[in-house]
């Protein structure tokens, strides 16, 4: 018997975690088999620079260029979401000014409270409400961070502030016991562009390559838990 194929929302899927995310998933449906069938899944990729998912994108696939930060784009995004019919969205964005928290603007703070918790919280909330709009949906993965959503970081506080009330949104509705599989993955230090080449957890190796982060990331979304 048949199952369907997956249809994959990566939301920040330009650069980093998000890119190697859809690259692992890709990978892995090609080699997975339905009824003796070999089954690909079909992705609605999202970020800011649509040259990189032009990049990345495979025929079948669907790339949608937004800002995550700005309300009428992420009004296009819901749009895109009901008419695309996931059956699983991972949320991958994230980012935030570095820096002594009153040497930065506001704004910058505001940016990153915006694409790190306001955003991906209005979006949950939309779609919970609306959930028989989104017909094929089993899963929802917010990507955190271990370092900054347990813990001071400094030079990094209104990024941390964000990840702290992500994992407060997201650990309190899951004790709601929503019919959907919601949750939250927090990688380490990732060997990505925000870390720069002299940061002491690459010179120390721990930080995971992206590739690895999101090997992990995969098999843990399609495990059960408690």
């Amino acid at each position: 018997m048949q199952t369907a194929a997956k249809k994959i929302a990566v939301l920040g899927a330009s650069r980093g975690l998000g890119r190697a995310l859809k690259l692992e998933i890709s990978a892995n449906e090609a080699n997975s088999k339905a009824g003796g069938e070999i089954r690909g899944a079909q992705f609605l990729l999202a970020a800011r620079n649509e040259e990189k998912l032009g990049l990345l994108k495979s025929q079948q696939d669907l790339t949608f260029a937004c800002d995550f930060t700005k309300t009428e784009d992420q009004a296009r995004l819901l749009n895109a979401l009901i008419e695309f019919q996931p059956t699983h969205i991972f949320y991958v964005a994230g980012g935030g000014p570095y820096g002594r928290f009153e040497s930065k603007k506001w704004a910058d703070h505001a940016w990153a409270l915006e694409l790190n918790f306001n955003w991906p919280a209005r979006m949950l909330h939309t779609i919970m409400s609306h959930l028989p709009e989104y017909k094929n949906l089993k899963q929802i993965v917010f990507v955190g961070s271990a370092i900054a959503g347990q813990g001071p970081d400094p030079m990094a506080a209104s990024y941390a502030a964000a990840k702290h009330a992500l994992r407060g949104l997201i650990t309190s509705v899951r004790k709601e016991n929503p019919s959907l599989d919601i949750r939250l993955y927090e990688p380490g230090y990732m060997a990505t562009d925000m870390l720069p080449p002299s940061a002491w957890p690459r010179q120390q190796g721990l930080a995971k390559s992206p590739e690895d982060e999101a090997r992990a990331l995969w098999q843990w979304a399609q495990s059960t838990l408690d």
